[in-house]
């Protein structure tokens, strides 16, 4: 199978599929052509790259201030791909596809515009459970066959090929005898570690719960930097952050905590304000493992936390994992349930992950868990950790020595979703 890059794609950082180029040259080594002229009909497939969802459809690119996806590629290719059998493969690299209406709508509006047969049209992303509402809507909206969801852990997959490219047994073999010795000892000093760099409305839930209870004092948290509007001065972040916050459920009760949190800003532990460029390397690298050692778990927010309309884990659950420690992972309601598809363990029934209910069942939820194990004496919590070291031992050798095939594998199915032959219909 033949994959190429359309050719304004190449002169746009931006828009160059990275991501999808990382991970396919990684775990599956794939033939990239440098011209069309090379091409196999009915085989080959052209690769352009969306930052975000928003990207897929005109209507929603322009609102969004970023070109569309299909707009990369241009009249005479596109002709090509129609006369050739191609494929077009839209990379979202490690952002989520949206199933909402409004997304669908724009994207089938955009191919229609465009004379692009959505049945050759395939999208790369990190949303586990996207197909089946996105088809939904599609079918209601439009009644063709849609585009192909490829779904695939984008994130997590890039931070494994990150570090099996720095692959040191040594040092793998060294941070395990620090942890497990640490654990051995009885010599933590805090209840949790969490790590947060970008402020989103339930990382400021979490926090402010933590602050409002005596907890925040209890671990290691941090929570860097705002996530503000282009145009956003800091007085407009605020209030519009807090203005969200009040609606959630107890936001009105810990809107004082709050603003305490808005005000340490940035809460920092070993990693400061993202540097120009250098977001991706923050977003592989692990946090300095003292803060793993000298803490019983960690409470890993990820990027969305949500009910069944979304199934993203990011690569944040990773960093504990590596470094032997044990994770609450609040986040996507079925989001543990994926880990342990792909091999993990969780840790039950020492600590209860937040899987049930709304999205703020779940934060709820998580906030009672650390609330009922800061309960624990030193004695109960040196068993709890003790009792969870062979979990940790093992997770960690998974995500060396297991996930990677189990990775590989799953790339390699997708890949093969794309052809030669395109399929008829687009399972549920």
């Amino acid at each position: 199978m033949q994959f190429i890059v359309p050719g304004a794609t190449r002169k746009r950082n931006k828009y160059d599929p990275r991501h999808f180029r990382i991970l396919a040259d990684h775990f599956c080594g794939i033939d990239w052509l440098d011209s069309l002229e090379s091409i196999v009909p009915g085989n080959w497939t052209m690769v352009v790259r969306s930052p975000g969802y928003h990207g897929l459809g005109r209507s929603l690119a322009s609102r969004s201030g970023m070109d569309c996806a299909f707009d990369l590629i241009s009249a005479e290719e596109l002709e090509l791909l129609k006369r050739q059998g191609g494929r077009i493969l839209v990379d979202l690299g490690w952002e989520m596809l949206s199933s909402a209406r409004s997304v669908v709508v724009s994207v089938a509006e955009t191919l229609a515009d465009l004379g692009i047969d959505p049945a050759s049209v395939y999208i790369f992303h990190g949303n586990q459970s996207a197909r089946a509402e996105f088809t939904r809507h599609w079918l209601e909206a439009v009644g063709t066959q849609p585009p192909y969801s490829v779904e695939y852990p984008v994130a997590m997959a890039l931070c494994v090929v990150h570090h099996q490219k720095n692959f040191d047994p040594a040092d793998i073999a060294e941070r395990r005898n620090q942890a497990m010795a640490r654990t051995l000892e009885g010599s933590r000093t805090r209840l949790f570690t969490s790590f947060n760099g970008e402020v989103r409305p339930h990382r400021l839930y979490l926090g402010a719960a933590f602050e409002h209870s005596g907890l925040i004092d209890r671990g290691y948290f941090s929570l860097v930097y705002p996530r503000k509007g282009a145009k956003e001065t800091e007085e407009q972040f605020r209030e519009r952050s807090l203005g969200l916050f009040r609606k959630m459920r107890r936001g009105p009760e810990y809107a004082d905590a709050a603003t305490r949190i808005l005000d340490k800003l940035p809460m920092e532990l070993d990693i400061a304000a993202v540097p120009s460029g250098g977001i991706e390397e923050i977003a592989w690298i692990s946090q300095d493992p003292r803060f793993y050692d000298d803490s019983r778990f960690s409470v890993v927010i990820d990027s969305i936390v949500s009910d069944s309309s979304s199934l993203f884990v990011t690569e944040k659950v990773l960093k504990p994992i590596m470094n032997h420690h044990p994770f609450l992972l609040v986040g996507s309601r079925e989001g543990a349930n994926l880990l342990r598809g792909y091999g993990f363990k969780t840790f039950e029934p020492y600590l209860r992950q937040c899987e049930s209910g709304t999205f703020e069942d779940v934060l709820d939820n998580a906030i009672e868990e650390v609330a009922r194990l800061s309960t624990l004496d030193g004695d109960e919590l040196d068993k709890f950790s003790r009792a969870l070291r062979p979990v940790c031992d093992y997770n960690a050798a998974h995500f060396w020595n297991g996930f990677p095939s189990i990775l590989k594998h799953k790339l390699a199915e997708c890949l093969l979703a794309l052809g030669p032959s395109l399929p008829s219909t687009q399972p549920a």
